[in-house]
Parts: structure tokens; sequence; C-alpha cells
């Protein structure tokens, strides 16, 4: 795989962070917002650049003047003690990974935005992480069990995830990168996990989402490593 082919497996992601249709209508918003972009870190020859707005963040890494991958993120707000089990590389370039965890008995996949940043890497073993995604979809539901399982086809180490009985706390209308949404708290019936920090673009929702109400979709599951910094 080439260095420069990296952006591609990000295609449904920014789908998720600026609406269904982007391409058709904004295609050249991310170069845009990556020319904006404030350098948080150099180390080797790998330029780590961020976009900051709001709770979204969008990650660049440059390598020898050339764009190596970028990715859409969405900050978590609630931390809990899981279980690494395995950190995967997707590709060579060391920058972007897939994490494996263990959360009362209960699996999980997730891109996990921070792990290049950890320049020692991480320990498996217990550790504390926040969970946040990026909404594809969301449309109310009736069910009365909550589930989640992997989404495949979506080129990105089944980290995608559709689900049932999805219950939104503290829904927050906003605006990110001059797109409007609401960012809430999403919790599966059911499930152990702490709630799952979300972005909803307007598009990607059938209908103002209403919080205490039940619904069904899939988003793209990220992590991040609890950080002192």
């Amino acid at each position: 795989m080439q260095e420069t082919s990296l952006l591609s497996r990000h295609r449904d992601h920014w789908s998720a962070l600026f609406g269904h249709d982007w391409m058709s209508e904004t295609p050249s918003i991310i170069f845009t917002e990556i020319d904006e972009s404030e350098l948080k870190e150099e180390r080797g020859d790998t330029e780590w650049l961020i976009n900051r707005n709001g709770k979204n963040a969008l990650h660049s890494f440059i390598r020898k003047n050339r764009l190596i991958t970028a990715y859409p993120s969405v900050e978590p707000i609630h931390f809990e003690e899981f279980n690494l089990l395995q950190v995967d590389e997707w590709s060579p370039s060391s920058i972007e990974h897939t994490v494996h965890l263990e959360h009362n008995g209960m699996p999980l996949r997730t891109f996990c935005k921070n792990v290049w940043e950890m320049a020692e890497g991480c320990e498996l073993g217990p550790i504390k992480l926040g969970l946040s995604g990026l909404v594809y979809r969301l449309t109310p539901s009736t069910s009365k069990k909550g589930s989640i399982k992997n989404v495949d086809g979506r080129n990105d180490d089944l980290t995608s995830y559709e689900f049932e009985g999805g219950i939104l706390r503290n829904v927050e209308k906003a605006e990110s990168f001059y797109h409007l949404g609401w960012f809430a708290d999403l919790d599966i019936l059911g499930s152990e996990f702490p709630p799952i920090r979300i972005w909803i673009h307007k598009k990607n929702a059938h209908s103002a989402p209403v919080e205490g109400d039940v619904y069904e979709g899939e988003f793209w599951l990220q992590s991040c490593l609890f950080t002192e910094k």
C-alpha cells in the first residue's frame, strides 16, 4: 500500500462528519481545513497537524511534504477502564491503529486516535480510555433491546458498527466546520459500555434527535487513551 493511498480509507468517515453527500458539495473542505491546521508535534520526518473546531478535530500527517493520511475525530468526555487485548497498525506508517478491547466480557474494536501520540506505545492489560463516534445514520426505533455489531465493507478494520436500542442523552445542537448537527451521549440498552460521545450531522439523521428517545443506526467508533497531557 502506498502511503498516499491511506486517505481513501476514511471516505465514509468524512461522510459522517460533513454529511452523507459531502463529496458532491464540499470535497475540497478537507484540504482547506488541513491548510489551516496547527502543528501539534514533529517526530522524525513526520508532522502531526490538528485543526480543532469545537469538540471535533481534523488530524493530518505529513511526511517529506506529502500528505500521508487525515481523519476526523470526536473528543470523548466519559473515561472508564477497559482491558486492552491487542493493537493493530493500519499500515507500515505506524500512524493509525485499531485497538481490541474487552469490557465486562464484551469485546470491542475501535479506531484509537492517539496511539501514535503515546511515543512509547501502550501496554496490554487494564487501561483507561473514552469512546466516541461519528454517525453515518440515525433513525428512530421501537426496539426494546440494545445490540451492537461490526459492519463490514467500510475498509476500516471493522471499527464501524450498527446498533439498535440506543438512547440519547445530553443532546446539544452545534456547528462544526461550518456544518450543523448535534453532539450527544449514546447509551446502548443492556450494554456495560460507558456513554459514547457522538457527532450527528443533520443530513445523517432522520429527524432532530430527542433526548431519551430510542434510536438505531450506524457509526464509526473511536477511542482515546486517557492521558494527563
